[in-house]
């Protein structure tokens, strides 16, 4: 099949500290990939390299056999971060054209709203305004924006109930039936389990398992401490 991603021999240090340590690994294109481990693990820091938002100390990644921060390559890319930024003096609905203009191929917004549940009271307020759910949907949306055939979502559950959660996995499902590839980061047992083909296991910045249908509740156990939400979870 063919490699979407390739991360050869990556790290990344900050001063002292090496929060990716010399990783390796390529993704296929229509997969869906869990990077799992506790928190501190390197996994935001891969995402943020293979988004192009940091550049690796030393190593290379490719992403569609370009440079991430190729314009071709970020018009075939959405993400959604752990912290949804929204800009001020803007509504729900602006923001969303203003991302829509960015990208050549980008989704109507009738398919915008019908894939991420926003509704006309949220697309009317400043987007400023928006509760914290609302804003992990305009963060979704945003992400969804352009049509992309490479979607990361950086640990896209936390702090939402059990409702939402299964709701946002429902929305994934869907586009992973569209054939697009999917990468998320995540600290939880069950979401690596269920909604990925393969899981990539992080440690202190280190690979230490990759594999197709793993068992996860056995790794996990030799890198999570007892209070890591995944490991209550067994």
């Amino acid at each position: 099949m063919q490699s979407l991603i390739q991360v050869n021999n990556v790290t990344k240090r900050f001063g002292k500290t090496t929060a990716v340590n010399n990783v390796s690994f390529t993704i296929e294109k229509g997969s869906t990939v869990a990077i799992l481990g506790p928190n501190g693990a390197g996994k935001t820091t891969t995402i943020s390299m293979m988004l192009g938002l940091l550049e690796p100390t030393e190593g290379r990644l490719t992403l569609f056999s370009e440079d991430p921060k190729e314009v071709a390559v970020r018009n075939r890319i959405g993400a959604m971060l752990q912290e949804v930024s929204v800009i001020d003096k803007l509504r729900g609905r602006e923001v969303l054209e203003l991302f829509r203009s960015y990208y050549t191929n980008p989704l109507s917004m009738e398919e915008l709203i019908s894939v991420t549940g926003l509704n006309d009271e949220m697309l009317k307020k400043w987007a400023n305004k928006l509760s914290g759910g609302q804003k992990r949907r305009l963060g979704f949306a945003l992400a969804l924006a352009g049509n992309p055939d490479l979607l990361f979502f950086d640990e896209p559950t936390v702090g939402l109930d059990i409702t939402a959660r299964r709701n946002f996995w429902e929305k994934v499902n869907m586009l992973k039936e569209q054939g697009k590839t999917v990468i998320f980061t995540t600290h939880y047992l069950q979401e690596a389990d269920d909604f990925s083909e393969r899981i990539i296991l992080f440690n202190n910045g280190e690979i230490i398992a990759d594999g197709r249908q793993m068992k996860s509740s056995i790794m996990l156990r030799h890198v999570a401490s007892p209070s890591d939400p995944a490991i209550k979870m067994l």
